[in-house]
Parts: structure tokens; sequence; C-alpha cells
């Protein structure tokens, strides 16, 4: 006879799941039609053993069989499908010749188990009124041969007669190791009693079918489970026995079980997810309520975790949140009900019932406690950075969706700029939501509508109380919100990427206000703070470069503000950074010792200053651990040879504890919070006119000064500091004028202006050694050098005798060889600074 072959069809692709895609190939002639619940051909398995024509995917079985087949076969197609095996034969024409078939036909089932279709298998006899198969080629009609699904033959006594191939890959036994066994010598004990009671029952009802579930043992002792479906064919007079087919349920188990798994958890730490937080939630608020109890739910943000994954990928992202789940786990335990995750940056925490608010803010400590210490992943030591909201049952939501929904809304409104913070819900809250939610429909045209403006808060210098940098830092002007600070909008400006476009405006406006500045004679520093984010601009140090020469600002005027999270990436960032220096622009290191790899950054950035960070300033006179780190930083700084800057300053105590250590810069209330540019003109101006008066008030002196056409070397030391002999070495010094009461130099080295200070002077003059005492009066920095006026300290008979020795001097400066006798620099001063470190240094 003749089979067809597969044809494409549009109905080809219908997927049948495991039972279709592991059918295993009939023997010779004998192939299985599968057939959807309308009795359409979707696709077939078999062998072909002739014929080149194609069965036709998509049609009717009907156009196969002889028109008085039809209702028959409608009738057994309707018995399968109520989930019978049906037996029976059926006539089919093909190029005009007629044959018999032998048909099993049996359903099979969607993942829920429902009826999707029918197997249907054929076997061709012969042609009409040709010789019979043999009986063994009827048994064979009975099997279903699957790789994955056991089937086969029982005698009247449940010895296995025939067998499917599938017994080797499912129990490792042959086929010849099967047959004549009886079936119960491969059940499990455990089960198998229950199974020969209901074998038993079967044996007296012909025709009737059975499932059971049995445990079978396989050849290397594994228990498999099974689920068998038999049918008495006792009746047969050629069967005369039970076929069964079998589903490995074990397996089935397994997928349900991941299924459910993975519907239920979350894959990366093995969390319950937000459904399964959801359910526990609600459970809880039923006993709450009956119980007259309260109970708290956390929302944990891991607010680094995009720049993690921008970093170094999400494969690294799931490690890094991975190790964030078992730190809770680990540290929370019995403390709480339970911690899920509920969205790729966020846990939630379902505590226990609680006595008082205050046992929530324990637990709060705790969980932010959790993450003070770093994660170490490979060779990286990462720091987390958190925000936690918290509603409490009921005042701040009856159901377990508000109550997420609530900490969720008070997590956006903890505080920003503070690491790990956390904030209750209160009715104040959703107004801080709103307010978010305008900010970010409003955040991305900000510029466009000018409504951001740089304030700049000045930094003094210590020793000087002038004006050295002013720092750059953006508010928005908000039409309906008012004036925004940096902790309103920045975070955001980060998240929604707007921080790119908003770092390089404010880098211009910076240079704009620098150019005014310099124009005025105002020779001002300003600095401009960088996020992490920002690096991953096209190009930030040439954008930065580029935006300095459209104003003609040299960079050596602007520094460049970073964190230590900033350096986050091992390659990208610290290369960015290295070109910036290329280009002249400072460097300073933001917020320094809050961070874990601190000495490691200052190893390998070496910036130019760093800033200690407000949360060691603000308490640097009454806790001891701020304290010594404070001192530890400054003094470490100044063994590497970088500056220093204390934030926060707020009063004169931490001023005075600060000079004492020799701190350069002080940013902070104390001498002026952050102001408009208007105002900082103002300050500056001032500054410099106080400058001028003082300048003139000094040149009217007493006694006159001798000015030479260049200025002369000297060497110069402390000599005593609080009436106490210093030992210290000698610096080379620039006289610039000098009379009986007093001299003006100037010199490279940064010195304090202290009342207890006394400097000792060596001069060379008409080959005498001559040795001069004297107090700082007042000091001024241009362009890195400092200029210094000094107070002579001498009684009325040294000062005549000082009076004679610089008449002396004028006399000799206004003859042409004046300058032979005399230690002249020749030359700028800044190549004579130059030559005389290079020579100390060697």
């Amino acid at each position: 006879m003749k089979f067809y072959k597969r044809k494409s069809s549009s109905m080809q692709n219908i997927s049948l799941g495991s039972a279709l895609t592991n059918v295993h190939e009939l023997d010779r002639d004998s192939f299985i039609l599968i057939l959807n619940r309308q009795g359409i051909i979707i696709d077939f398995k078999g062998n072909v053993s002739q014929g080149e024509d194609i069965i036709k995917i998509g049609e009717s079985y009907k156009g196969y069989l002889s028109p008085g087949e039809q209702g028959k076969y409608a009738r057994h197609m309707e018995n399968a499908l109520q989930g019978n095996i049906e037996h029976f034969s059926a006539k089919g024409m093909q190029n005009n010749v007629e044959f018999e078939f032998k048909i099993t036909m049996f359903p099979f089932r969607d993942s829920s188990q429902q009826i999707d279709g029918l197997y249907c298998m054929l076997q061709s006899i012969l042609p009409v009124n040709g010789k019979e198969d043999s009986d063994d080629s009827e048994i064979r009609n009975h099997i279903y041969v699957n790789s994955k699904e056991l089937s086969g033959i029982l005698d009247e006594k449940g010895t296995v007669k025939f067998i499917s191939p599938a017994v080797k890959p499912l129990l490792g036994y042959e086929e010849h190791e099967c047959i004549g066994r009886s079936f119960l010598d491969f059940l499990a004990s455990e089960n198998a009693e229950n199974i020969r009671e209901q074998w038993n029952k079967l044996m007296h009802f012909p025709g009737s079918s059975q499932t059971f579930e049995m445990k079978i043992l396989s050849t290397d002792g594994e228990i498999k489970e099974f689920q068998l479906k038999v049918t008495n064919y006792l009746s047969d007079p050629k069967l005369k026995g039970f076929f069964f087919s079998s589903v490995d349920i074990g397996e089935i188990k397994k997928r349900d079980e991941r299924i459910h798994y993975l519907t239920n958890y979350d894959y990366v730490t093995g969390l319950p997810n937000r459904k399964v937080f959801i359910e526990k939630a609600d459970i809880e608020l039923k006993i709450a309520e009956l119980l007259s109890k309260k109970f708290a739910v956390f929302v944990l943000n891991i607010r680094n975790y995009k720049l993690i994954n921008r970093a170094f990928g999400h494969e690294f992202g799931d490690r890094y949140v991975d190790k964030i789940a078992s730190k809770l786990r680990k540290q929370l335990g019995e403390q709480i009900e339970m911690i899920g995750r509920i969205g790729s940056n966020e846990f939630a925490i379902l505590t226990k019932f609680l006595e008082s608010k205050d046992i929530t803010s324990r637990l709060a400590s705790s969980v932010r406690a959790i993450f003070d210490e770093p994660l170490y992943i490979d060779d990286y030591e990462l720091l987390i950075t958190t925000s936690m909201g918290i509603a409490m049952y009921p005042t701040a939501g009856t159901t377990s969706g508000e109550l997420l929904m609530n900490a969720s809304a008070a997590l956006h409104s903890a505080p920003k700029h503070l690491k790990n913070s956390y904030h209750y819900y209160s009715d104040t809250t959703s107004g801080l939501l709103r307010k978010e939610l305008i900010l970010t429909k409003d955040i991305a045209s900000a510029i466009e509508n000018e409504q951001l403006e740089v304030y700049f808060q000045p930094i003094y210098k210590a020793h000087t109380n002038r004006i050295a940098v002013v720092e750059a830092l953006v508010r928005w002007n908000h039409p309906t919100l008012g004036l925004l600070t940096p902790a309103d909008f920045l975070q955001l400006a980060e998240d929604t990427g707007e921080i790119i476009k908003i770092g390089e405006w404010v880098m211009e406006s910076t240079c704009r206000s620098l150019a005014e500045w310099h124009q005025k004679n105002l020779n001002i520093k300003a600095a401009v703070n960088v996020s992490a984010m920002q690096f991953y601009a096209e190009d930030l140090p040439t954008t930065f470069f580029n935006i300095a020469q459209k104003y003609s600002i040299d960079p050596k005027w602007i520094e460049i503000e970073i964190t230590e999270s900033v350096l986050l990436i091992e390659e990208e960032i610290p290369e960015s950074l290295e070109r910036l220096k290329e280009f002249g622009f400072g460097i300073v290191l933001d917020d320094f010792g809050t961070g874990y790899n601190s000495l490691k950054v200052l190893k390998d950035m070496k910036p130019e200053k760093i800033k200690v960070d407000r949360s060691f300033v603000d308490k640097v006179l009454e806790d001891e651990r701020s304290k010594t780190i404070t001192t530890s930083i400054i003094g470490m700084a100044k063994m590497l040879s970088i500056e220093v800057v204390a934030e926060g300053v707020e009063t004169k105590g931490q001023k005075d504890f600060l000079l004492e250590l020799e701190c350069d810069f002080f940013q902070g209330f104390l001498f002026s919070q952050p102001v408009s540019e208007e105002n900082v003109t103002k300050l500056l101006i001032r500054e410099q006119e106080v400058l001028d008066s003082k300048e003139n008030v000094l040149n009217r002196r007493k006694y006159f000064r001798v000015s030479p056409d260049h200025p002369f070397k000297a060497q110069m030391t402390i000599d005593e500091v609080n009436g106490k002999k210093a030992k210290v070495g000698n610096v080379f010094v620039l006289i610039v004028n000098i009379g009986p009461g007093g001299l003006y130099f100037t010199s490279t080295v940064d010195l304090p202006q202290r009342e207890d200070v006394i400097l000792k002077f060596t001069i060379e003059l008409f080959d005498e050694t001559h040795f001069f005492y004297g107090k700082l009066i007042h000091s001024r920095e241009e362009k890195d050098v400092f200029g210094y006026g000094v107070a002579f300290l001498a009684d009325e008979k040294t000062r005549n005798t000082y009076i004679q020795l610089f008449h002396r001097v004028e006399v000799r400066l206004k003859q042409p060889s004046a300058y032979d006798d005399l230690p002249l620099l020749e030359g700028a001063m800044s190549s004579f600074f130059k030559n005389e470190i290079n020579k100390n240094r060697a």
C-alpha cells in the first residue's frame, strides 16, 4: 500500500508538547496520525515504505476513509475524546485500492490535563480479500511506542507479554529481561500491596480501565513514579490480557515543582516573590485584626544596583543582589516573618507582631547596619547604598497592597543624600510622592524652560580666610514647587538619565561665570560635581575641555569633584580621570572617609584635594571616633602632599580644632551658605576691596622700605612656637622689600598666620650675616605663590642699627654695580622656586 509524506502547512508548527516530540519511530508500514479535537490532521509520525505522495496536514481524516467507514470512525473518535482507548478496524482508499487498517486511538492532554486531541495509530493489514497478518502483528497494534511513555501487554496473570523500548531509557531494563515476569516484581515494596488490591478488582471487570500510581524500581535501585492506565481485554479472544500505557509522573512532578517555584520564588535569590509576599501579608493581616496587633512592612531599595549592572553586566548584578539577599537572611533570621524580592532592586520585609514603633526603628537600624560593610565579589570591594520605607499596620494601610504601596512611597521620601536612610509613611508622604511624580514629568524640560540656576558655595583658605574656590551647586526653580535643592531631584535625574544633560549645563554655566569674574580680576577657582552616571556620556573629558575653551577658561581654574562610587568601573572611569588631568582639570575626592576603598583610591587616583565628609566634621568635638578619623585623614593627606577641605564647618570650635590639625580649606555655614552668582560676585569684590584697603594701610609705614629691582634670597625658619624653641629646617624665600620695621617676602610654602609663631630670617648683606626675628601680620596668595608681611621684633636700639644698615643698602642699590654684591635672583620667581625645589629633592 501507499503512505503519505508530510507536507509543509500553516498548521505544521502546532506544538503538542513533550508527547509529540518524543514519539518513537514505528515499525514498517505503521504510523500515527495526530488529530485535533475536530479530526483535522496536525502532524504524523511513522515509517513510510513506499510512494511519493504527500499527507496533507490541515485536512480532515475523512479524506482517507472509504465513505461507508466514516460514521464508525466518528463514533470511536467521540469515545476516545471521552478519555478511552479505542481499538477497531477501518477501510481506506489509496490510488483506487481499498485497504484495511487496524487502528488504536487514544487521547493526549495539555499541561492542565485537558484532552487536547487524539493519537491515531494505524497499521495496514493487506488490500481487502488478501491474507491476514499474524497474531503478532495484531498484538503490536496495541503498543504505542514512545521514548518517554512506557507501554505494553500483560497476560491474564499479569505477566509481561510485550513491552515498549522505552523500558530501557526509563528503567534500565532490556525488553527481554521483562518478558515472562510479573509486573508486580518491578514494584517498590512501599506500594506493592495497594497495587495488588487494585489489580485484583480490575481482573473481574473485562472492558474496564483502571489508573494506578506506581513506584517502580529501576536497575540502579532508584525509585521512579509512574501513572499507569491499564485496560482489561481478557474478553478479547486474540489479546486475552491487559493493555497498559504510562507516564513518568516523577518528571511531571519535578516539572510542576519547577513551575511552582518559578511562579512563587525569585530565581536569582530564592526569596519569595511579590505574589507570595502579599499572600503571607494577607494572612498576617487577618491574624493582626483578630488579635488587635501591629506589624510593619519594609521596602528596601538598592540605589546603586543599576550602576552595578551597567558597570559589570547583568550576570554580575545577579550575584551582587544574591549576596545582599544572603546578608538579609543571615542577619535578620528569626527577627522577621519573611523577606521577599519584589522588584529588580527592591526587597520587602514583613515583621513579626510589634509592641511599639521603637522596635520597628531598632529593626530598621539593624537592617541599615547590615550594609555598613562592603560586599566582596571576585576582586571587587563594593559599596551598598540603600533607601528604606516603612509602613505600619493599621495606620499606614489595612490591606497588603496598601502597605506595600505606602512603604514604597515612604522609601521615595527617604533623604537621598544620606546613605542607607529610612523613612516612615505618614500623611505627608503621599504628598511627597505626588511631588516626585511631578518632578519626573517636568525634569526633562527643566533646561529648555530655563528653570535651572547655579548657586555657589565658597571654600575658604584656612589661614587667610580668603575665598579660594566656589563649588557649583545646581538649583531648580520649579514653577509650582519653588526653589529645589540637589537633594530634591539629582537622584531622580540619575534614574531618568537627565543627569548627563544637567551636568553639561552646570559646567557651561560655571565657565560662563568664571569668565566674567576673571574679566574683573577676581581670579577664583570653581568646583563642579560629577556623578558616576555622567561618565557614561560620550567622551566626558573632551566635552568638558571644549566647554572651558568656549569661554577661554584654562582648565586649571576648574576642579572636578567625584565620590568613591565613581571609581566603581576599574577601566573606563580612571582612564577618563587621567584624561581630565591631562587637560589640566584638578581632581577632588569628595566625601572622603565614608567608603571602604579610601586608601586604595588615594594611591590609584592621586587627587589634588580630598574633602573630609561633613558627617565627621559635625561630631568632631564630641565623638572620639569622628575626631580620630578626621585627625588620621588630615595627617595622611599631609604626608601625601594632598590638600584637605573640611565640609560642613558650622561652629568656631570645629574651625579651631581643624586649624590645629593644619586643615587647608573650610566650607560650611560658618563661612557662607550657597549663594547666587550675583552674591558670589559681591563677596569677591568686597574681599578684594578689603585687601586693597589693607595694602594701602600697610604701605603707610613708620619706617622706609628698600625695594630692589629684583627680589633677593634669604633663609627662613620657624624659631619658636608658643614660647618653645622649634627644631625645623630652613627654606629659601625671596625678599621683595625690607626695612627697619619689617619685610615682605614670597614663598611657595603655605605658612600658618598665628600670633605664637616667631620666624627667623638669615640674610647675607655686605659680606655679613644678619639675623632678623618677626611675626606674620598679613598674607596673600597669587598664582600658587604666597606673599607674607612680617613685623620685626626689636627694641629701639636694635631698630636704629637696622636703619643705618638699610640706608647703606639703599645707597648701594643706586650704584650701577650694586647687584654684584647681593645674592639676587636672575629670571622669573617661578623658575627660582622650581630650581630650588628640584635641588632640595635631589
